[in-house]
């Protein structure tokens, strides 16, 4: 796993200096963490830890994640309360969340969970291999939307690079054409900058 900074004064984890995909997992439980952290540790992605609503949002404010597991059932702020919070926040709303509940199986609770911007449900005890091909799924998505965004601003890059050229090829044109018109002209023609230093002078 990456190195991580942290920020000593706010107790933050700074993302990484790294191109590989940052996983937050959101659970008031010492023993969900752990669960989740025995199953989703690998080289893959960097693996962020929260134990509440609030410690949550001040991760998605200093990190971009390609996913966010999100425990429901939460003291002082819940799943569906954060996950609100999370949405407003630019780097965190549109990040997908998957909940992940022992309790809240009703459909209405489902119900909310989707409405609140759940792209899926996971209820426990959760099979392993499950949980980790989902998270993969959304690893994978968020990859190759990074690397999409690489390839653009490369274009762009050389389609700016491009201009330039083109430009700087006009330019050395005109002045050219300038330079023998001002050759063919019977009188001295002297192109002076306001600072005094001469820029160009023709034959005459």
């Amino acid at each position: 796993m990456a190195e991580q900074i942290t920020d000593t004064k706010a107790g933050i984890e700074i993302q990484p200096l790294t191109r590989t995909a940052n996983i937050l997992v959101v659970d008031d439980r010492a023993d969900g963490l752990l669960a989740m952290e025995a199953v989703l540790s690998c080289d893959q992605y960097n693996l962020f830890k929260a134990s509440s609503g609030q410690e949550a949002l001040r991760q998605a404010l200093f990190n971009d994640f390609a996913v966010i597991l999100l425990d429901v059932q939460m003291p002082e702020m819940d799943g569906f309360q954060t996950a609100n919070l999370l949405r407003e926040n630019y780097r965190s709303k549109h990040t997908p969340i998957i909940f992940v509940t022992a309790i809240n199986k009703e459909v209405r609770h489902i119900n909310q969970g989707y409405e609140n911007g759940a792209v899926d449900y996971i209820f426990k005890p959760f099979d392993p291999l499950i949980l980790k091909s989902k998270v993969n799924i959304f690893v994978d998505l968020f990859e190759k939307n990074l690397q999409i965004k690489r390839q653009t601003a490369f274009i762009r890059q050389k389609e700016l690079q491009e201009k330039e050229k083109q430009i700087s090829e006009i330019r050395q044109e005109s002045l050219r054409s300038y330079t023998h018109l001002a050759d063919a002209v019977p009188h001295s023609i002297v192109k002076v900058q306001p600072s005094g230093e001469v820029e160009y002078f023709n034959h005459q």
